[in-house]
């Protein structure tokens, strides 16, 4: 063993990461509190102990992961997409790194105390005599990480021209004893538990780190506490979560359909409904539906807010304007080339409220006025800026700057659709709002907490305040 590299190893972490998985795509992106999957991903990994932070990518993942990784304090790296051997060897030589840490942007629960001890185990094998990998066995699913030298990954690369070894990273080095010495050590009791799982691979896996994330309280405590972790699993909703699965028969009543929703939301368990057959609901079941929280990855906010979305933006292609649908959170219109300028909307509305003498939802013109809910919050002053960039286009001037008009679908209940719009592109310089008033608004009211203490009165009978959908 090279001495030099005992003394004074260079150590960096390797974070691999890309949206094109097959059976979760996009997955790293999903939500996860206020930010994504991957967010959680890469502030926990900070806590190992390491020269320097990478997230390695592939070049269709780049734009989408840049952002995240500048915000988390990690270097990127792109690469080839599938050869993700290549893509590591790539990274090696280009930093000369003699210590490799690797990890998945798919375990949002890893254990970094088990990172530091394999790290500090690893050196320690090292300096009596050479192993090219090591890893901790026994570990939850999705908890650990595996430690290799540099040299001895790009040596094993060039020795193989096998497909599984370039689709992976570690087999190339364990899968080939004659060159390669692997080490497996059992983890430590305190982390041996092999039939608990924290990794993201599937739906099911996902809605589960929801849960763990919630538990855990990550959005305040990032750094995951592999103790806590433990416990989390072990609970019986976590472990054993229950799927309900209500009669959507015509004529059967929602008082089924409503019970399951309730012990769905008290139990954490899950509600599973047939969408192929859901022509079968009764038009009650509809409404209630779109107003729940049943997850489909298709109807992010709701199937009329899905709707307002697609008008909006095959309204902009008939006027000749190219966009982009960020995966039903929000959309975006362009136009022009140059410095950028945004327009930001939203197409989501509050609730629709008492004393409407027609339907909240239809547009009545009454004394030169126009009715309906989200006229003017903010439906109305989205088309006008649309119109307005399409009475420039269509006068033939060419702008020296860039129209970017974003039309988001959550404004009302908590801004995640720009939460999600900001991890998929680039935010112009400046720009403006028109919400409520066009063409802009110069300030709000402002927002104000209060918490009100009631002493138990007899003759008391309710207290009620507003609501958003």
């Amino acid at each position: 063993m090279n001495n030099s590299i005992l003394e004074n190893p260079k150590i960096i972490l390797i974070v691999q990461g890309r949206l094109g998985s097959t059976r979760l795509p996009k997955k790293a992106l999903y939500p996860l509190g206020e930010k994504t999957v991957l967010h959680q991903v890469l502030k926990n990994l900070k806590s190992v102990d390491v020269k320097d932070y990478f997230l390695a990518t592939d070049y269709n993942s780049e734009e989408f992961f840049a952002p995240i990784a500048k915000e988390c304090g990690f270097k990127l790296f792109s690469g080839p997409e599938n050869d993700v051997l290549e893509r590591f060897c790539l990274l090696i030589k280009q930093e000369n790194s003699d210590v490799i840490v690797r990890a998945t942007a798919d375990n949002p629960f890893l254990f970094t105390d088990a990172a530091n001890f394999s790290v500090k185990r690893f050196l320690e094998l090292n300096a009596t005599s050479k192993v090219d990998y090591f890893t901790l066995s026994g570990l939850p699913h999705g908890s650990g990480i595996e430690i290799f030298l540099g040299k001895s990954l790009l040596e094993a690369a060039e020795k193989t021209n096998l497909p599984y070894d370039h689709e992976h990273v570690g087999p190339v080095l364990y899968n080939h004893p004659e060159n390669f010495v692997s080490v497996f050590e059992p983890a430590p009791e305190m982390w041996n538990f092999p039939t608990l799982r924290t990794t993201i691979d599937t739906f099911f896996d996902y809605k589960k780190a929801e849960k763990l994330y919630k538990i855990l309280d990550c959005e305040n405590h990032p750094n995951i506490n592999s103790e806590k972790v433990i416990k989390a699993c072990k609970l019986d909703f976590v472990k054993n979560p229950i799927l309900f699965m209500p009669n959507t028969k015509k004529g059967k009543g929602t008082g089924h359909f409503r019970r399951c929703l309730s012990l769905a939301e008290e139990l954490n368990g899950f509600l599973f409904l047939d969408f192929n057959n859901k022509t079968e609901l009764p038009e009650h079941f509809e409404k209630l539906l779109e107003n729940s929280n049943i997850w489909d990855e298709n109807l992010i906010f709701g199937k009329e807010n899905l709707k307002a979305l697609e008008f909006f933006l095959n309204k902009a292609k008939e006027f000749g304007f190219k966009t982009i649908n960020y995966d039903n959170y929000a959309g975006e219109v362009y136009f022009g080339e140059g410095e950028e300028l945004g327009i930001i909307g939203h197409l989501d509305v509050v609730p629709t409220g008492i004393g409407w003498d027609s339907g909240p939802f239809e547009l009545v013109e009454k004394d030169g006025f126009f009715y309906a809910r989200g006229l003017m919050d903010d439906k109305g002053p989205c088309l006008l800026a649309l119109y307005a960039l399409k009475e420039l286009k269509d006068s033939g001037i060419k702008p020296n700057r860039k129209f970017r008009l974003f039309v988001g679908c959550n404004e009302e209940t908590g801004w995640r659709d720009f939460d999600y719009l900001k991890t998929k592109t680039t935010m112009p310089t400046y720009g403006f709002s028109p919400d409520g008033n066009f063409p802009v608004g110069y300030a709000e009211k402002g927002i104000t907490v209060i918490n009100y203490s009631i002493p138990k009165l007899k003759k008391f009978h309710s207290l009620s305040g507003g609501t958003v959908i």
